[in-house]
């Protein structure tokens, strides 16, 4: 081998041991940077200390009075209907009843701001039929709602639709906020829907009970929403929001809800046959009471000390809310009752069911005072106007009436009228069944047209004769008829309804007998 040889192969055997090195040191690299396995998560993760030194938090609770202070009732009068001069004969039992305004042609209608306007006593134009009605605020306006969903806004100055609004499913009742410038809508679904009516185009769509929602109200301060719902519950919504604030739970389907004048209690009837009564402040219960019956309907009086409720029997009640008792119970009709309210004084109930007549009943003592059989077929709502001057219904014939309340009625007992109460003790003066001549001095007169004179004080009763227009006949007492309507007994003993004839002042003073 000779010398230049030795150096080639001394040159090789160094780079060689040079790669050899490198790749050495690269192995060494890699194996402390690459893990050697699949990954596998850390073990030894310290355990998370826990604090302490914390207090528990616990909210003081101020404990509620078993009730809240209610006012002071006023007593209200035993009362009957009064009539008032002129004021013209009404399809009611007295002179001076509510008048349907269609049997007083080209007269004015005072409207709740003092203006005189001319209106039609029937508002029509609802395809369906009419399940919710409410006076806003002004007494001007009046909303109505009808099966297939649909609202409408009426200025009863004009008698025109000034909004009408689409909810989309039946309508089962209908509440104003106290200012007027809301309505809720009940619907079938189980939503409530707010519309702020100097916008409709923006609704509050609130998703409230599961099955049908039965009746809504708003708080006196209009900031909250109850509802009943056929889920047995009473809620109560944020009326700007629509946030749920508090349940109230029942023993069965709420079928109606009403808050008292001052705010401070809700009362609601179940069809477990109870009246709840709930303070609003605290949400809770302050009592339970039994009914007579399925309660359908209910309404408070303005000064808070009556409630009056109508049931599926046809029974009304009148609850005191003094001192938590039945005040009075009578049969108001022989069908459920659907719709009750009282007057603006609380001196008057209006009922209206399924027997299609709206009635009035004086609320201190439960006497019939007059019949408004306007109506075709069922009467679903009534409603007394914000100032007494107008009564609206609306029923299953798909319209919606209205009623003039002449100025001046009153319910109260006054020497010029009939007055109507328990019967008193027979007696042989003035009270001859015999039918003869007596000195009472009462002379009726037929008008404006022919009088039916009945075998007994009933409309439906036979008709023994007519008294002919203008002529007159004399009468010995006054009763309550079975039809709910007024009666004068003639000598003749025959019964002719107070509606139909004229009376001279001496009839006022005529004994009341049981027929």
């Amino acid at each position: 081998m000779n010398r230049s040889d030795q150096r080639y192969n001394l040159i090789s055997i160094f780079f060689l041991a040079l790669t050899v090195m490198v790749c050495l040191i690269a192995v060494m690299i890699l194996a402390n940077v690459v893990p050697a396995g699949p990954f596998e998560p850390a073990t030894d993760v310290p355990t998370p200390t826990v604090l302490s030194g914390i207090p528990t938090l616990t909210p003081t609770l101020t404990p509620l009075p078993t009730t809240a202070p209610i006012p002071t009732a006023t007593p209200l009068p035993s009362a009957t209907w009064t009539a008032i001069p002129d004021a013209g004969q009404g399809s009611g039992a007295i002179p001076g009843a509510p008048t349907a305004v269609d049997t007083l042609p080209q007269e004015a209608i005072r409207a709740e701001n003092g203006s005189f306007v001319v209106a039609s006593s029937t508002l029509a134009g609802h395809a369906a039929p009419v399940t919710g009605l409410v006076f806003l605020a002004d007494g001007i306006r009046l909303a109505s709602a009808d099966g297939n969903g649909q609202v409408r806004i009426w200025n009863l100055e004009t008698a025109r639709v000034e909004t009408t609004v689409e909810a989309g499913a039946e309508v089962t009742h209908l509440a104003a906020s106290p200012d007027g410038s809301r309505v809720a809508v009940a619907l079938r679904t189980g939503t409530i829907t707010v519309y702020t009516l100097a916008d409709v185009s923006q609704p509050l769509n609130i998703p409230a009970h599961q099955g049908a929602v039965n009746s809504v109200a708003f708080s006196s301060d209009g900031r909250t929403i109850a509802s009943a719902g056929e889920d047995g519950k009473v809620i109560f919504w944020d009326a700007s929001t629509g946030g749920s604030l508090a349940e109230l739970p029942h023993n069965g389907t709420v079928g109606d809800l009403a808050y008292s004048v001052d705010g401070m209690r809700l009362a609601s009837v179940a069809s477990d046959q109870s009246l709840y009564v709930w303070d609003v402040a605290g949400r809770s219960l302050v009592n339970q009471f039994p009914t007579p019956g399925v309660m359908l309907s209910l309404a408070y009086s303005t000064d808070g000390s009556r409630l009056v409720m109508g049931g599926d029997s046809g029974t009304l009640v009148v609850w005191d809310t003094i001192g938590n008792q039945v005040e009075r119970s009578f049969s108001g009709s022989n069908q459920p009752i659907l719709s009750v309210d009282f007057s603006l004084d609380g001196s008057v109930i209006a009922s209206a069911g399924i027997d299609s007549a709206i009635r009035l009943w004086a609320a201190a003592s439960g006497t019939a005072l007059s019949n408004l059989p306007e109506h075709a077929s069922q009467v679903n709502v009534v409603a007394f106007s914000p100032s007494g001057s107008f009564i609206a219904s609306g029923g299953f014939d798909k319209n919606v009436r209205l009623w003039s309340v002449p100025e001046g009625i009153v319910v109260e007992p006054t020497p010029e009228t009939p007055v109507v109460t328990e019967a008193p003790p027979p007696s042989d003066e003035g009270d001859q069944a015999s039918g003869g001549q007596t000195e009472t001095g009462c002379v009726l007169t037929a008008t404006p047209r022919d009088a039916n004179l009945r075998d007994t004080p009933n409309t439906d009763a036979a008709i023994i004769r007519q008294l002919p227009v203008d002529t007159t006949i004399a009468a010995d007492a006054q009763t309550v008829g079975t039809d709910g309507m007024v009666w004068w007994r003639t000598v003749e003993a025959t019964w002719v309804r107070t509606d139909v004839v004229a009376a001279s002042e001496a009839c006022a003073n005529l004994p009341v007998v049981t027929p």
